[in-house]
């Protein structure tokens, strides 16, 4: 990996190719998105807005050249590139990873917010987000899946956009740590904006999850078991750091970590909760600096 980020940022032409190039492969959110974020912390917005500019329109030309579909093109590249250059930038200009993550959590309940304010029924556009996947996957012969969304269509319907805003943030969030770590690997380069493992998200959106938790406890409200399930989700990934922390610090078997990472998709009903009581806990008891304290075990 650190070849890699080396020859990416070593030319201005280099990094024009990768940018370009990565809007056209398979997987180009994470792939162009960590590319993005690599060269903002490296480079800088200015320089980097110059590359991205030229990236876009070598795509774009190349578009009406083959007969790609010009203006899904240009859409993909907005709804990647502003976004997560937006975290690459606010992350160099706040040097802090876990400020970045928090502002970007605040954001994705304002969305969510504002979502639900605005659309006079949600459960209306999540019910025509159904109708096209189940079209899809009777198309595609997964009848099964096609049958599990039909049958559970009532249930599902409220929560559409809540699963929209939720894997969008998550995304995000993934792209802008996976090019971070690109910078990291790049040689003399250090945990500047801080390190994944030590992520905290702070007491105050801690509290908030604790007022929308006991909330839905009195109340079926739409809007209260969508925020609910955000936060569940939100935490879990402070979880997650707790673990990698125990990974760095504490030696605890890579192996725990990839398990934990392949059941967590398969399992998310039972981990993810797991995983956001961890991370909630570690904010109110500071879990990491008490354990930090004792010694590890030598034997």
């Amino acid at each position: 990996m650190q070849a890699i980020a080396a020859w990416l940022v070593a030319r201005p032409l280099n990094s024009i190719a990768v940018l370009a190039a990565t809007l056209l492969l398979p997987f180009r959110t994470m792939t162009s998105g960590a590319t993005l974020v690599l060269l903002i912390l490296h480079s800088g917005a200015q320089k980097v807005a110059i590359y991205a500019l030229a990236a876009a329109g070598f795509v774009v030309g190349l578009g009406y050249i083959t007969g790609l579909a010009v203006a899904e093109l240009t859409a993909t590249v907005a709804a990647i590139w502003l976004p997560i250059g937006l975290l690459a930038m606010l992350m160099r200009k706040t040097r802090s990873l876990t400020l970045t993550v928090q502002l970007s959590v605040v954001l994705a309940f304002a969305a969510l917010l504002v979502i639900n304010v605005g659309l006079e029924d949600p459960g209306v556009v999540g019910n025509n987000w159904l109708d096209q996947m189940i079209a899809y996957f009777n198309e595609v012969g997964n009848h099964g899946q096609a049958n599990i969304l039909a049958d559970n269509r009532a249930e599902l319907a409220p929560l559409v956009t809540l699963f929209i805003v939720l894997g969008v943030w998550l995304v995000y969030v993934m792209v802008l740590l996976f090019g971070y770590a690109l910078f990291r690997s790049l040689p003399g380069q250090s945990a500047i904006y801080g390190r994944f493992c030590d992520l905290s998200l702070g007491r105050v959106l801690a509290l908030t999850a604790a007022v929308v938790l006991s909330l839905t406890l009195v109340s079926n409200a739409v809007l209260l078991q969508q925020l609910a399930i955000m936060c569940i989700a939100v935490f879990s990934v402070q979880g997650l750091a707790l673990m990698h922390w125990l990974q760095v610090e504490r030696g605890l078997p890579m192996l725990v970590t990839i398990v934990v990472y392949l059941l967590l998709m398969p399992l998310a009903a039972i981990l993810g909760p797991l995983l956001a009581m961890t991370g909630y806990a570690d904010v109110w008891l500071d879990l990491r600096s008490r354990l930090a304290q004792r010694k590890p075990d030598k034997r």
